[in-house]
């Protein structure tokens, strides 16, 4: 552990069921104050965002009336309209004094996102306009954060560190789409009830990151890195195939609410329990999140992160193979969770175990700018071929696209796996 961070002990068996190379349920997992301070920002901050998130689909398809094109072009949108955000956001708090100014930008400006969809007209203009300062918000606090994380970790259990905070972030899209469910059922037309709620868990977490978070001390010297130094190692050997095959996968990889609408219409079932299929896909999420992390840094950042990616073609094959009933469904959405754990915190680990410590959010941005990016065009290409051909075509190209990628690509990440591992033997 790092000096200077307080931990917490948290009793590994009570979070969830994990491999024997990973944990013995008796073991106990230290954690820095400022990831568990951190995870409870982002769980607030979930809880407020996923109320939003998880009726969009419904907004859009229902009282818009959206053709699967442009619901695609919207999600894509919703999915990389941060892109950029993330990448300056990353170099800024690299040569800014600490990341959590950057980071409390970013968090206010999501607030700032859910009094006005409180407050404005309920246009699809102002509603549009609102979700994409709601997501740059979004990009400008992930890379800061993201480097806080990883400054307050060992370097040997960086996947660990994710793997906490995207628990405590997976209680939040447990807890938002599940109020806003109950809200829509218990009120018609209770979008604005939603709206207030989610203003008042953003206020929450925005106050428990500038009241109790600090800045990781910095064991690095003080000297700020250039502009040709965060480029340069943003570009160097080692970190290129993590951001090369993370994009490619994730144009292969369908956003959130394009795979659950296809769930949903493929399963016949109501529209109105849309935001379910978010709850039960944080649970799978939820139990595996910290397991897959410790699994991770003990077995291989990639290899966990390649694995995770077998379980969403896995889902994609049971929505194209079986028919859908509540069953199947189920599976599928677990099964997605588990995804999200093995890909979401370990892609994270992967690059804080590449780059030099003084230039991590800059690379943490590079991650994210490429990732969101090939969302975007993801998301256009599928709703695209959905409009022309139906869900299956979409759903098939997911699958093959996803298995190409991760067959052509996999071994460069796997090299790091063995470099890492040669590392710390010597």
């Amino acid at each position: 552990m790092l000096p200077g961070q307080a931990v917490y002990q948290l009793d590994v068996a009570s979070l969830g069921h994990v491999a024997r190379a990973a944990s013995q349920p008796s073991a106990k997992l230290r954690v820095a104050r400022t990831i568990v301070l951190l995870g409870c920002v982002s769980c607030l901050t979930d809880i407020s965002s996923e109320m939003v998130a998880s009726v969009l689909p419904i907004y859009l398809l229902t009282q818009l009336q959206f053709s699967p094109l442009q619901f695609g072009i919207v999600d894509g949108l919703y999915q990389g309209v941060s892109a950029i955000a993330r990448l300056a956001s990353g170099v800024i708090a690299d040569r800014w004094p600490g990341h959590k100014l950057v980071a409390t930008f970013g968090y206010a400006l999501s607030a700032l996102c859910k009094l006005g969809m409180l407050v404005l007209p309920g246009s699809p203009a102002s509603f549009a306009t609102l979700i994409a300062i709601d997501r740059t918000g979004k990009g400008v606090r992930t890379a800061p954060r993201d480097a806080m994380i990883s400054l307050s970790a060992p370097p040997s259990e960086l996947a660990t560190g994710f793997g906490v905070h995207r628990a405590f972030d997976t209680a939040g899209v447990f807890v938002g789409p599940l109020i806003a469910f109950f809200v829509l059922r218990s009120i018609a037309d209770g979008f604005n009830v939603i709206f207030a709620l989610s203003l008042a868990a953003a206020v929450l977490g925005l106050g428990v990151l500038v009241l109790l978070v600090q800045d990781p001390p910095s064991h690095e010297p003080t000297t700020k890195p250039s502009f040709r130094t965060m480029l340069r190692v943003c570009t160097n050997p080692q970190l290129r195939p993590v951001l090369v095959v993370g994009a490619l996968l994730n144009v292969t990889v369908m956003g959130d609410a394009f795979l659950y609408v296809i769930l949903q219409r493929l399963g016949a079932g109501a529209v109105e329990t849309l935001p379910l299929f978010y709850v039960i896909t944080s649970v799978g999420f939820l139990a595996l999140a910290v397991p897959v992390g410790r699994l991770a840094d003990r077995i291989g950042r990639a290899r966990v992160y390649l694995a995770g990616h077998v379980a969403v073609v896995g889902v994609y094959c049971i929505a194209l193979g079986l028919p859908l009933n509540a069953a199947s469904l189920t599976v599928c959405l677990l099964l997605y969770g588990a995804y999200y754990a093995a890909t979401d915190g370990v892609l994270a680990a992967i690059v804080g175990g590449i780059v030099p410590r003084e230039v991590l959010g800059s690379s943490m941005g590079a991650i994210g700018t490429a990732t969101s990016l090939a969302r975007l065009g993801g998301s256009v290409l599928l709703g695209a071929l959905w409009t022309w051909q139906g869900p299956a075509l979409a759903l098939g190209f997911a699958s093959v696209g996803t298995v190409i990628v991760a067959a052509g690509f996999g071994r460069r990440l796997l090299q790091l796996d063995a470099h890492r591992t040669h590392e710390t033997r010597a």
